[in-house]
């Protein structure tokens, strides 16, 4: 499956630039997260909303600049107009360049830019009828703020543009916890 390579490709990556050379350490830092994720869905005919989860890679290479990766899925609502359907949240991949800025010792805003792919599935309650997967992938841009919680945990909300195209937009504001290593 192409969302679970991507997840070990990301997250391999990660470890693997947290190794030390000798003495030349190439990462400031990595981490994980997991957090909650409600979402808005706007497509061709249907518009909703709904909370999934959101699963977070990533690494710092200086306390500055770094790179994250989003996993997100779940999180389903009924429309009733103009016909009833279920729209679910399929899979949400995503690969951000991140400009950290540390604001006081344990306070960090931060941007994302980068590149994601988000499918849907839409399905008519009526027995029998086909389901539709609309999905698109393009540029994505967000802001964040995280508070640290000691050496190895912060918790922090962030929202995220994932998709804005004529037929499809996907947004979401999500609260995390991180541990990093």
């Amino acid at each position: 499956m192409r969302c679970t390579r991507l997840k070990f490709i990301v997250i391999g990556s990660a470890l693997a630039m947290s190794t030390p050379v000798s003495s030349f350490q190439i990462v400031h830092e990595v981490y994980i997260g997991v957090g909650a994720m409600p979402w808005n869905y706007e497509g061709e005919r249907d518009e909703t909303s709904a909370t999934g989860g959101r699963l977070i890679a990533g690494t710092l290479l200086t306390d500055r600049f770094g790179i994250e990766a989003h996993f997100g899925m779940y999180g389903e609502d009924k429309v009733s107009l103009p016909a009833k359907v279920r729209i679910e949240l399929d899979s949400l991949d995503g690969v951000f360049l991140r400009l950290n800025q540390p604001l006081f010792e344990y306070f960090n805003v931060y941007t994302l830019a980068g590149f994601s792919s988000v499918q849907m599935i839409v399905s008519p309650e009526e027995a029998g009828a086909e389901e539709d997967a609309p999905t698109a992938s393009g540029f994505s841009l967000g802001a964040g703020a995280e508070i640290n919680l000691g050496d190895h945990y912060a918790v922090g909300i962030d929202y995220v543009r994932y998709l804005d195209e004529p037929d499809f937009m996907f947004q979401a504001v999500t609260s995390s916890l991180k541990w990093r290593f």
